[in-house]
């Protein structure tokens, strides 16, 4: 075997040990999220709603991860309500709209806005064109990045089911009336101790008048 043919022969086996690597890689969905650095909350989140298991052992699945910047989007007390115990169940189904099953990549997301049921079994749109991959009304800001278990598409947003939002609306207008009758009660409570501290000053200024 001459210098030319042990080259290309040594060189094709590299290629053939990358592209083995890469279509098999070792590492599952929640290593792959975990290496990354940016999925602490959706993590944190997960282990919350008893999840991380089914991300590493389930697939192929098709994780749409918001970042850690994505959570941040959502309000401290939009957050607190999901992560009350109360609430876990909540917080599962919202955290499975964030996946479907099977190992799509954005080549395969149609060109069209087509409805895809997720695992928590309500239904999301996805829409691709030149530029863009779209999930409801979130932009995958990175594609493809393949786990052993599936792949994960970075959105820069949290997709929240339609039903629920409208619960959250519901419970926000609810949080928003107490604690508008907190501040009144409160009000009116010091308003009653200035009112009759006052009184108090009066009438012991006329008693102290008549002697």
């Amino acid at each position: 075997m001459n210098l030319g043919k042990i080259v290309a022969f040594s060189a094709l086996s590299i290629l053939l040990m990358v592209g083995t690597a890469n279509a098999h890689p070792k590492n599952n969905i929640v290593e792959v999220a975990s290496k990354a650095g940016k999925f602490k909350t959706l993590l944190a989140a997960a282990k919350k709603a008893g999840l991380v298991s089914a991300l590493i052992h389930k697939g192929p699945i098709t994780v749409f991860a918001p970042t850690d910047k994505a959570f941040a989007k959502l309000s401290s007390k939009k957050i607190k309500y999901l992560l009350k115990p109360k609430n876990r169940a909540k917080l599962k189904r919202i955290l499975l709209y964030h996946v479907i099953p099977g190992k799509v990549l954005a080549a395969d997301v149609p060109r069209l806005p087509t409805k895809v049921k997720t695992l928590s079994g309500d239904k999301i749109v996805v829409d691709r064109d030149i530029f863009d991959v779209e999930i409801n009304n979130a932009h995958v800001k990175k594609a493809d990045i393949i786990a052993s278990n599936g792949v994960i598409h970075v959105i820069n947003k949290v997709l929240l089911p339609p039903k629920m939002k409208r619960h959250y609306k519901k419970y926000k207008k609810r949080y928003k009336h107490r604690k508008e009758s907190h501040h009144k009660k409160s009000h009116y409570k010091h308003k009653y101790k200035h009112s009759k501290h006052h009184k108090k000053h009066d009438h012991g200024h006329s008693h102290h008048k008549k002697h």
